[in-house]
C-alpha cells in the first residue's frame, strides 16, 4: 500500500471526497493547503446581506477602506462630508487658487478671467482634471469669437471703404462729430471712435445728417478739396460724372484740354477707391 492512500485513508470520510485534496499527493502539501485557507478566512471580509443592519454595513464599509485605503464611495445626494471626500480623491483642491490653467496656444488667461474660472470650478466641486477641460474650452471659445469679430470688422471696413470710397475719413469724422453733439449712447460714441462701428450703423448715422445732399458736382467747391483742387467724391458720384463726361461729346475732355484729362483721371481714381 502506497503512501499516499495511508495517509489519505485516515482521513474522515467527508474529507476524503472535499476539494482539498484536488491535486494533493503529499500529507505536506494538504496541510500547508489547509494552513493557507486559515489565514485567508483571517483576512476576508464578508459581505452583509441585506437583512444586515446599518451598523454592520457601516463596518463592512470600514474594513474595507482599511484593506483598500484607494476606495471610493460613492456619496448618497445628502451626504456633504461624504461628496467633499469623494471629489477630494478624484483631485479637487482644497482651494480655488490651486486650480492649474492649461496652456493654450495663443491664449494667454487674464486676472479677472482666471479668477471667474477658479471660483466657478470650485463652487461647482470640480477635480483639477475637470477644470482644465473648462478653462481650455473657455479659451477656445474666446479665440473663436475673437476671429469672428476680425472678420466681421474687416467686411464693414470693406462696406464703408466700398460706399464711401476716397470721402471715408472725411466722413467718418463728421460721423464722430455729430454723434456728440446729438448726446448719442455712450457707448455708440465710444465705438465709433475706435472705429469698432458696425458699417450699418455708420451708414444710417450718416443719412440723418442729410449725407446726399452734399455738393460734389464741381471741382474746387470747397468742401473737402484735395491738392489738386478737385473735390473728393463716392465712388458712385464719381462714376455718375465719369458717365457725364463721356456722355458730353462737348466736353473739353474729348478736345484734348489738359486739365479736364486730369480731372477725369481723377474720377477714375475716386471711382475705384474702394
Amino acid at each position: 500500500m502506497t503512501e499516499e492512500k495511508n495517509w489519505k485513508d485516515t482521513l474522515p470520510d467527508d474529507v476524503k471526497t472535499s476539494s482539498l485534496l484536488t491535486g494533493i499527493d503529499t500529507v505536506d502539501k494538504f496541510w500547508k493547503r489547509i494552513l493557507d485557507q486559515h489565514s485567508y478566512a483571517g483576512q476576508s471580509i464578508r459581505i452583509p446581506s441585506e437583512d444586515a443592519s446599518a451598523e454592520a454595513k457601516a463596518e463592512f464599509r470600514n474594513k474595507l477602506k482599511t484593506k483598500i485605503p484607494s476606495l471610493l464611495e460613492v456619496p448618497t445626494d445628502d451626504d456633504d462630508n461624504a461628496y467633499n471626500l469623494a471629489l477630494s480623491k478624484l483631485g479637487k483642491p482644497e482651494k480655488a487658487e490651486e486650480y492649474a490653467l492649461p496652456a493654450v496656444d495663443g491664449f494667454t488667461f487674464d486676472d479677472n478671467q482666471s479668477a471667474h474660472l477658479r471660483e466657478i470650478a470650485s463652487v461647482a466641486g470640480m477635480t483639477r482634471r475637470q477644470f482644465k477641460n473648462l478653462a481650455k474650452k473657455f479659451a477656445e471659445n474666446v479665440q473663436k469669437q475673437a476671429g469672428e469679430v476680425t472678420e466681421l470688422r474687416n467686411k464693414d471696413s470693406e462696406a464703408i471703404k466700398k460706399e464711401w470710397g476716397m470721402t471715408a475719413e472725411e466722413r467718418y469724422s463728421k460721423v464722430i462729430e455729430f454723434a456728440k453733439k446729438t448726446n448719442a449712447p455712450e457707448h455708440l460714441v465710444k465705438a465709433l471712435e475706435s472705429k469698432t462701428a458696425r458699417a450699418s450703423d455708420l451708414l444710417w448715422i450718416h443719412s440723418l445728417m442729410g449725407a446726399g445732399k452734399e455738393t460734389s458736382t464741381a471741382a474746387g467747391d470747397g468742401g473737402g478739396n484735395n491738392n489738386n483742387g478737385t473735390a473728393k467724391l463716392t465712388p458712385y458720384e464719381a462714376n455718375q460724372q465719369i458717365h457725364e463726361i463721356q456722355s458730353n461729346r462737348n466736353h473739353p475732355y474729348h478736345k484734348g484740354d489738359k486739365l479736364a484729362q486730369k480731372r477725369f483721371m481723377e474720377l477714375v481714381a475716386m471711382a475705384n477707391a474702394s
